[in-house]
């Protein structure tokens, strides 16, 4: 079943949701591709379908474009039921990984066709381009060709084009994924910029979960063809409800109860006793039984401490890499028999070799409990 949770970086409060989503299954024979899928999505949000190769995440959005047909339930854009209805007829930009850009035809010609394709009239057309090309940074470039733009040049007049007609919704299939990181970071930036600006509700797919926390209002986590929850982007990564959620988002460590570590219920929480050390994560929501669930710490909330100090995991190094301002420490945590990664401050981290016997703390803020 979903776990739905409020949105909270917008305040777009819409009698009529953007998107709504009910039981939306597809399936290639005896292969499920989309299992029960429900999402809704209010006006102006950014949701980002978030998961592994082969989770559902682009057969979803394919749904939602009108590419593909599901098997049974409803797909609503703005009240309007279009479960059945062509592409041409949900009122929808898209935006794909490879542009899709037509190279014979220049940055304007580019930015209009789409207009032409819906009746505007010549003068209109070149009005609207002129003013997509302005506002999206390239009136300079207007007679160029897309071979003569870079790559985030191009991005953005993708992303122009797609904009020009002011549709209801906005899908991006994995725009990013051809660019190096540098870059990336300038788009992210952009389509912030873009959202903002524009107001346009957008469904975002992406398998890079600093993309998805860079942009999103909401992360739609998907896995083995379900939605396994929809929440708010700080609430996702800083009070994950589930081990997997936990694990996906932040990656990171999830611990069973264990002889090193105790759960129990707590006033205004639950005490996590770590090598006999209690202490209480307050805010938890859990009251009853803890049986089933476990801790789920943050690779950024340890700290390395001596081996056997109250508090802390015993763990043995495996590796430590400078990464400049942050040492990453992989370590086997001896307890559990798990291997765990660390990302300390260099100026709070030792120098450690390989069999080395350490203690690892978590900082209570960068604990939470989980199901597992």
């Amino acid at each position: 079943m979903t776990e739905t949770m409020a949105p909270s970086r917008t305040d777009a409060q819409a009698p009529v949701p953007a998107v709504e989503i009910e039981g939306l299954c597809r399936s290639f024979g005896t292969v499920k591709a989309l299992d029960n899928v429900n999402l809704t999505i209010r006006r102006g949000e950014l949701v980002s379908l978030l998961g592994a190769s082969g989770s559902g995440k682009s057969t979803l959005l394919r749904q939602i474009a009108g590419f593909d047909t599901p098997t049974s339930g409803t797909i609503r854009l703005g009240g309007r039921d279009v479960t059945r209805l062509s592409p041409a007829q949900r009122d929808i930009g898209m935006v794909f990984q490879n542009y899709a850009l037509f190279p014979h035809l220049s940055v304007r010609k580019n930015i209009e066709y789409g207009l032409k394709m819906r009746g505007w009239d010549a003068a209109r057309r070149q009005a609207r381009a002129a003013e997509m090309l302005g506002r999206m940074r390239l009136a300079d470039f207007g007679d160029r060709l897309p071979a003569e733009l870079s790559g985030g040049q191009q991005q953005r007049v993708a992303i122009a084009r797609s904009l020009a007609f002011s549709p209801s919704l906005l899908l991006m299939d994995e725009p990013l994924g051809a660019l190096d990181k540098a870059l990336k970071e300038d788009m992210l930036e952009e389509i912030r910029r873009v959202h903002q600006e524009f107001g346009t509700t957008i469904v975002y797919v992406t398998h890079d979960r600093e993309e998805a926390l860079v942009l999103s209002d909401r992360i739609a986590l998907m896995d083995q063809a379900q939605l396994k929850i929809c929440a708010p982007v700080e609430d996702l990564y800083l009070r994950p409800p589930t081990a997997f959620a936990a694990s996906f988002i932040s990656g990171s460590c999830v611990l069973e109860p264990s002889a090193e570590l105790q759960l129990t219920p707590a006033d205004g929480g639950v005490a996590a006793t770590i090598t006999g050390s209690p202490t209480v994560l307050a805010g938890t929501g859990n009251t009853g039984s803890l049986e089933g669930f476990g801790l789920a710490v943050r690779p950024s909330g340890f700290s390395v401490d001596a081996a056997g100090a109250p508090g802390a995991f015993t763990a043995e190094v495996i590796e430590s890499v400078f990464l400049g301002d942050q040492v990453r420490i992989i370590a086997r945590l001896q307890a559990f028999d798990l291997r765990v990664k660390a990302l300390v401050d260099l100026a709070a981290a030792p120098q450690l070799l390989p069999g080395q016997t350490i203690g690892l703390r978590p900082r209570p803020d960068a604990m939470s409990v989980v199901s597992l």
